[in-house]
């Protein structure tokens, strides 16, 4: 009997630290970022605006900008989701008249937006639009 009740203390224990060291009944923090939390972040990084090769061709954009990054393939802008598909088109009629004047192809139905546009330099540039997401990118 002494030896079952070891055992099943043993059992009990093993069963209890396996529990803990798996993190138990822990609740697992929320990691999505919030519509507040998003806000906060683009505000933080507002009037960051790179001085590249790429930058130098279009005008800085009058939106909020959430994240900016230049690599050895192009240039890329997310605006966060708030911001609206007439800002959108502000800054792709911005973009147009700094000379991205060139095989233009503009959609706009569906809640979505895009202009496609190349300069006489034969750099392309595309602003976009969809619902929670706004984009950039020259290349």
């Amino acid at each position: 009997m002494f030896n079952f009740n070891l055992r099943l203390v043993l059992i009990v224990l093993a069963i209890g630290l396996i529990f803990v060291a798996c993190g138990g009944n822990k609740q697992q923090e929320n990691t999505e970022a919030t519509p507040e939390v998003v806000e906060e972040v683009a505000e933080s990084q507002e009037g960051d605006w790179p001085d590249n090769e790429y930058t130098k061709q279009v005008p800085k954009p009058d939106i909020t900008i959430y994240s900016a990054d230049d690599g050895p393939n192009g240039f890329n802008v997310d605006f966060p989701g708030s911001t609206t598909i007439e800002e959108i088109k502000v800054y792709a009629d911005k973009v147009k008249d700094a000379g991205f004047n060139q095989n233009i192809y503009v959609e706009d139905e569906d809640g979505r937006f895009n202009f496609n546009g190349f300069n006489a330099a034969g750099w392309r540039v595309i602003v976009s639009k969809a619902p929670g997401v706004g984009s950039f990118m020259i290349i």
